[in-house]
């Protein structure tokens, strides 16, 4: 039986040229997550 989990997260702070959106993408992919990722307006 499998089921679904669905969350929002908000990551917030100076991570720019740190690599985080390529880590964040490897750790996803290695536990089989789905989603996507986007700036939002404050640029958070």
């Amino acid at each position: 039986m499998s089921s679904t989990v669905r969350a929002h997260l908000i990551i917030r702070g100076r991570v720019q040229k740190a690599g985080y959106r390529d880590y964040i993408d490897e750790v996803a992919f290695d536990l089989d997550l789905k989603g996507y990722v986007k700036n939002l307006p404050d640029r958070s």
